[in-house]
């Protein structure tokens, strides 16, 4: 931990000399991979505060930070921030970031390390809203990661994320109905009584994708499900 915090601070002071309008080393340049390279070593919160600090000189270099960039310096900022042991006491983290996160994201990777500090949310007394569940379950729909999403709805007492939106709940089974086995897209119709939600026949939208779902299924159990499907619609 200690040699990791070396790292960082030498790592800052090279980055620092070789940016900004007055460089202190004028030869080579500063690499964007340096970047990640350094909030990866941050032990600190002290650390990543140093970090920011030669943010600006990036800028005057005529740089600009990437996608990537951002959502690892958020994601830290956000997890030294919750839980019931904070690194950071000062400052609180506005619910606004977990949509920006979601944004930033751009691999199914990226979704599964934000989704590792939902539980310090949780424990942090606070709770996601049904923005935020429609924007994560379209976010693992475009990323190609909707057993993700079904993985974390259907976990509550470990990630605190609860489906509380009809539209969430209606995205993630058409994330699921056509591409996945029947047992993921029966799960995820499952978790409209859970979350209290109206019951996934009362939308026609919502019958017909989990009624292809069996009909395409071999499964026994799915085929008697399809015929209490097709009766509710009749």
């Amino acid at each position: 931990m200690v040699e990791a915090g070396l790292r960082s601070i030498e790592l800052l002071q090279f980055v620092s000399d070789r940016t900004g309008r007055v460089k202190v080393v004028k030869a080579g340049q500063v690499r964007s991979i340096l970047w990640l390279r350094l909030f990866q070593l941050a032990t600190k919160a002290e650390h990543l505060e140093s970090i920011t600090e030669i943010f600006p000189q990036w800028r005057e270099s005529g740089k600009s930070f990437s996608a990537l960039e951002a959502e690892i310096f958020l994601l830290q900022f956000v997890s030294d921030r919750t839980g019931r042991a904070k690194v950071v006491k000062a400052g609180q983290v506005r619910s606004i970031l977990w949509l920006r996160l979601f944004q930033l994201a751009t691999k199914a990777e990226h979704l599964e390390s934000i989704t590792e500090i939902f539980p310090q949310w949780r424990e942090s007394g606070k709770s996601f809203s049904a923005l935020e569940a429609e924007m994560f379950v379209r976010r693992c729909e475009e990323l190609e990661c909707p057993l993700l999403a079904l993985k974390v709805f259907g976990d509550h007492p470990k990630y605190g994320f609860g489906l509380t939106s009809f539209s969430a709940a209606r995205n993630l089974l058409h994330s699921l109905y056509e591409k996945y086995p029947v047992e993921n897209t029966v799960a995820a119709a499952s978790l409209f009584g859970v979350y209290k939600l109206p019951p996934v026949t009362s939308e026609p939208a919502c019958s017909a994708m989990l009624y292809a779902a069996c009909v395409r299924s071999k499964n026994r159990n799915a085929g008697l499900l399809t015929q209490q499907i097709y009766q509710h619609l009749g």
